[in-house]
């Protein structure tokens, strides 16, 4: 194995020993995780029971010198893997100083959602798992509601257009003498009125 491949293993190892120290349970971390079919990142957290991101790891390796410059690769790494409409919990980059063999933790979530660097939180605890569940159970609620939100306006449209429409439209035939009503369509033309009575 070449030197920097192995360097990589041993930077991802440090990472993932991180995340466990830290408290999150091994099936949680997806190592070269997938967020869609064109983008992924190095580690993405993801809560066991939903299944959802909860929080995109960028990891870099740097000197003493070129801290500054891995920070804003590492910046614009996590702008091209975050999805405002599907946007985890977090975007995280870990820093690993390969001569100090220390870890630096810089939340970017703020910095990438408004596209400003500044924005960047340095020195920054990576938050209990249990916290990062709750908003990724959040996020699944919401998209329950959303998905309603979108059945009910599908429903009121169908009561509230579409239907009187109809009733309007077989009135005009039946009294032009080209569809007309007998008992049994009166009650469906009944029935769908009631039906646009209906919230």
């Amino acid at each position: 194995m070449a030197k920097n491949e192995r360097e990589m293993f041993d930077v991802e190892k440090i990472v993932f020993d991180k995340l466990l120290s830290c408290g999150y349970p091994k099936e949680s971390i997806i190592m070269e995780g997938k967020l869609d079919s064109r983008r992924f990142a190095d580690f993405v957290i993801i809560d066991v029971s939903t299944k959802l991101p909860m929080m995109i790891i960028e990891v870099k390796t740097c000197g003493e010198r070129t801290q500054m410059s891995v920070k804003k690769l590492a910046f614009e790494s996590l702008k091209r893997c975050y999805d405002n409409d599907k946007n985890p919990v977090k975007a995280v980059a870990i820093i690993v100083n390969r001569f100090e063999q220390k870890l630096e933790i810089i939340d970017f979530t703020e910095a990438v959602k408004e596209n400003d660097y500044d924005r960047a939180i340095e020195d920054y605890m990576l938050p209990p798992y249990d916290i990062l569940t709750i908003g990724a159970r959040q996020k699944s609620i919401q998209k329950k509601e959303d998905k309603q939100r979108k059945t009910i306006n599908t429903l009121k449209l169908l009561c509230w257009c579409i239907l009187p429409m109809i009733c309007v439209i077989l009135i005009v035939l039946d009294s032009l003498g080209i569809y007309t009503f007998s008992v049994l369509r009166l009650c469906v033309v009944g029935a769908g009125v009631a039906l646009t009575l209906v919230p």
